[in-house]
């Protein structure tokens, strides 16, 4: 069996460095005080690329990533939220079947299990539950309820044919596990998907 991997700090801001307060100082002098730091396999600097945006969204989109942060140099810290710091999420669409969902209790949404059609077969995807427009979420316990396959599994989910698909957002590789996904749009196919 591999020994797991050793983990590590990514280090991209200094708040406090020898009994001192950062967080009244812009970001490029804390940066400084992160230059300074001795580097190890356990502490990593994470890199920047002033002036290089877009480019560095560009690098994000070709590796999947969740998106970047892009920071004003002369930014001081501060707690909650802030235009001086923005992040840009990388979302890709895709389609995939319903086939489980647990209906949501009082003031809850209800969790959709899907999966995604991979060399003729319907592959496991992920959960979702996000995204539903008013009075979507009633049609689709219709429509399942009725596609119910009537095989209950733990935790009471209900496996379901795969006549309802969904487009679906989120991040990370379009053929892994679905990552934040909400839902977009909804579609309701009879025929299912192209399956062996």
């Amino acid at each position: 069996m591999p020994l797991p991997a050793r983990p590590r700090f990514y280090a991209f801001d200094a708040l406090w460095h020898d009994g001192r307060d950062l967080r009244g100082t812009a970001l490029a002098g804390r940066r400084q005080v992160l230059d300074t730091l001795p580097l190890t396999a356990a502490l990593v600097l994470v890199e920047t690329h002033p002036g290089q945006a877009q480019a560095v969204l560009d690098f994000a989109r070709r590796r999947s990533l969740e998106g970047i942060v892009v920071k004003h140099a002369d930014s001081l810290y501060r707690s909650g939220r802030s235009t001086a710091w923005q992040k840009f999420k990388i979302r890709h669409h895709q389609r995939v079947w319903v086939t489980a969902w647990i209906p949501g209790g009082p003031g809850e949404l209800d969790r959709y299990w899907v999966s995604r059609p991979v060399d003729g077969n319907l592959t496991p995807a992920g959960e979702v539950s996000l995204g539903l427009k008013p009075g979507q979420a009633s049609t689709l316990r219709h429509i399942l309820s009725a596609a119910d396959l009537g095989a209950k599994r733990r935790n009471g989910l209900r496996p379901v044919a795969p006549v309802v698909s969904m487009t679906v957002a989120g991040h990370g590789k379009p053929s892994g596990w679905l990552r934040d996904p909400v839902i977009t749009e909804m579609h309701i196919d009879p025929t299912g998907p192209q399956i062996r």
